[in-house]
């Protein structure tokens, strides 16, 4: 890629918090030599290769490995659902039975090719205790534990025994998002992982060899070494090379052929790679500051784009008081979101109001309730709701008059982004008062 660089995401958006676009820009000067290879700068590296396991994936596992692993469907460019793996579904809305019809031909990077086995093992062993587990409860939990057992799968997904291709899932119950989540489990091999089960046929999360990372996908795991880069490289066996999405999206990288992921610790050491035409891309948010300087370097040539994320604050409602939505909503008027955008993001954001940014056009709803910064009204709601100071201490007690744990708000490090700990700061201290 070169002559070109891009500086990853300035903003977000956010929920409860803010914002909205991003920061990439495009470097004049020679940036990484290769002409068929993407550098992008990355803040961490990713701890192992286990794709299921929830105490080690991060957004880091997820920029490398990720890129190599596919389902059974996937979110279009206008983000409506349409088949990957699966070439079709049919959908008998009485009995909540969907029979899909596989690709022939997909191979995994090993050359294997796939089949129905592969599918029906990849939701049995990630069903219970991984990232895709939510996946699938609200589509084959039948006994609404929160736990889809090995009968409960069987029961909803059932192979073909006379063709490869053909499987039969069945709702235990209407699960709305079914085209979208619980068809978007990522489909492995059955003979890498088998040896990788527990007795019950549950992934062992702890697991972690190159192998992990075999997938069905246009990319495939090829190099790396710990704490220093990781590289991806374009797969020539792979069964969409000339597919098009209906929205007109090709699936196979026309231009770049490999994806280098190169380690460093800092913002600023990225930002003087990218200076310096070392990599083409960084992978996380540059903060308002250091704007000014990029727009004065004369190798450097900013380009405004939006972001489809967005940041938030979540309450953990198994505890009080976060259980009780007075609370909650009095704490939402407790973020000023134009504190946020105007001074901590220097503008380059937008208050948000849903967990489904204006990015996405008409998926998002602009009629959501919003919660304006008001510190008086965050104190009559805490008054009606009872939250009291009983004792005269000069902090507020519980509605029956038992004293409130205190309260932590949990942000990523200053090193890793200086906003959200702003935030979070402002957050409290709002609290406070």
């Amino acid at each position: 890629m070169k002559n070109k660089a891009v500086l990853a995401g300035l903003v977000m958006a956010l929920m409860v918090l803010s914002a909205f676009a991003a920061l990439p820009a495009k470097t004049v000067s020679a940036a990484a030599a290769d002409e068929d290879v993407l550098y992008i700068a990355m803040q961490e590296d990713m701890e192992d290769f286990n794709n299921y396991n929830l105490g080690s994936n991060s957004v880091w596992k997820y920029y490398v490995i990720g890129m190599g692993f596919e389902s059974l469907s996937t979110a279009d460019f206008d983000l409506r659902p349409i088949p990957l793996l699966a070439e079709s579904w049919t959908f008998d809305e009485p009995t909540l039975t969907v029979e899909i019809y596989l690709r022939e031909g997909v191979l995994f990077h090993d050359l294997t090719e796939m089949t129905a086995e592969d599918v029906h093992f990849s939701y049995l062993m990630a069903r219970d205790g991984t990232t895709y587990s939510g996946n699938m409860i609200p589509a084959f939990d039948a006994d609404d534990d929160n736990v889809v057992t090995e009968a409960e799968l069987n029961d909803g997904i059932q192979i073909d025994p006379l063709d490869p291709y053909h499987l039969t899932m069945v709702m235990a119950k209407p699960y709305g998002q079914f085209f979208s989540s619980t068809l978007g489990v990522p489909i492995v091999p059955k003979h890498v992982w088998e040896d990788h089960v527990d007795s019950e046929n549950r992934v062992e999360v702890t697991w972690s060899d190159e192998t992990a990372a075999i997938g069905t996908g246009a990319w495939y795991y090829a190099d790396g070494v710990a704490s220093s880069y990781r590289e991806m490289k374009k797969f020539d066996s792979y069964w969409g090379v000339d597919y098009i999405t209906p929205a007109l999206m090709p699936l196979f990288p026309k231009v770049v052929d490999s994806v280098f992921y190169k380690i460093y610790t800092s913002i600023d050491t990225a930002i003087l790679a990218l200076q310096a035409g070392d990599v083409d891309y960084i992978a996380w948010a540059v903060t308002a500051g250091r704007v000014p300087a990029l727009q004065t370097n004369p190798n450097i040539e900013l380009e405004y784009m939006s972001d489809a994320g967005y940041f938030y604050l979540a309450f953990n409602m198994k505890k009080e008081p976060m259980n009780n939505i007075d609370f909650r909503k009095a704490v939402s008027h407790l973020i000023d979101k134009d504190q946020l955008v105007d001074v901590y993001m220097g503008g380059f954001g937008k208050a948000g109001s849903a967990a489904v940014s204006p990015f996405f056009g008409e998926w998002h709803n602009p009629t959501v309730t919003t919660y304006a910064f008001d510190i008086d009204e965050a104190n009559r709601l805490l008054d009606e709701a009872g939250y009291l100071d009983v004792n005269g201490d000069g902090w507020r007690d519980m509605p029956d008059e038992t004293l409130m744990e205190k309260i932590t708000l949990l942000t990523p490090p200053a090193d890793y982004d200086p906003i959200r700990i702003r935030a979070g700061q402002m957050i409290a201290t709002n609290m406070r008062e």
